[in-house]
């Protein structure tokens, strides 16, 4: 399965890593609407526009990160830290949105929530990616291949 998603169009991958991302971000809405009105969500009125505002603000945002076009090269905790990075800026701009809009019945603290919980959300699903992958190439000492410096007698007896 691992080596047959590998084999996708880098487009294809992209697409399917957006289509996750734009789930995420209407799961994390949804979570949050839910967390902040203390009710399980049902969306209503101006509240649509915010599943729409939050589906789509974040993907300009994670194109000029760079964040689909090196995907599946760079995982690891820089890619985690650009995300979060994107992140932050993303839930500026829904903050300043919110705030700017006051829609009746969309709380303000939303623009707080609903980034923090994408950003656990993304974050988990690239580390999952990450560790499902990781399997394929298996790990440098399985293969025989590591590096070890600076570590002296120790190192010595671990080569």
């Amino acid at each position: 399965m691992q080596s047959n998603v590998l084999a996708w169009p880098r487009v294809v991958k992209s697409l399917v890593v957006v289509a996750l991302d734009v789930f995420l971000a209407l799961l994390a809405t949804w979570i949050a609407f839910t967390l902040r009105l203390d009710t399980p969500h049902k969306p209503e009125g101006l509240q649509w526009l915010v599943y729409g505002l939050t589906g789509t603000l974040f993907v300009p945002v994670f194109v000029k990160f760079g964040l689909y076009r090196a995907i599946f090269r760079y995982t690891g905790q820089a890619a985690l830290v650009a995300t979060a990075k994107a992140i932050a800026v993303y839930g500026g701009l829904l903050s300043a949105v919110l705030f700017w809009q006051q829609w009746l019945g969309v709380p303000r603290s939303l623009g707080i929530l609903q980034p923090l919980i994408f950003v656990l959300l993304v974050g988990s699903s690239r580390a999952f990616a990450r560790f499902w992958l990781a399997g394929i190439g298996g790990d440098a000492a399985s293969q025989g291949r590591f590096l070890v410096f600076g570590a002296g007698t120790a190192g010595v007896q671990t080569a």
